[in-house]
């Protein structure tokens, strides 16, 4: 896994960003082979799928806190609301996912699949 790829979510969850958000976002996906890169090195297309780090994120959810429990484990909280990853950015766009209504169904999905 290289570095830049340690500072985002997983591909698998931000496929479920909607379109249009994080469109700023400084890092996109390639794809699973060729990961993440700077968005500044391509053209970016509508169809880009945004690789948000962790301060992207909370910029989005304001009032959002990531704890570091262990080593490897990471909690994000808001609104009393909990979500645990093992990457801090991962548990806030969970989060993050978790707070739109219409992706609620996407969302209990992804929590079914781990």
């Amino acid at each position: 896994m290289g570095r830049l790829q340690k500072l985002v979510p997983p591909i698998e969850l931000c496929k479920l960003i909607p379109a249009g958000e994080f469109a700023d976002s400084a890092l996109i996906w390639v794809d699973e082979k060729n990961g993440v890169i700077p968005a500044e090195l391509v053209i970016r297309k509508k169809y880009d799928i945004p690789a948000p780090t962790l301060q992207e994120i909370m910029a989005e959810l304001q009032y959002i806190r990531v704890y570091k429990k262990t080593q490897n484990f990471y909690v994000a909280v808001k609104d009393q609301e909990r979500v645990a990853s093992f990457n801090g950015a991962t548990a806030a766009l969970k989060l993050w996912l978790k707070k739109l209504k219409p992706f609620s169904r996407a969302m209990n999905l992804v929590y079914a699949l781990k």
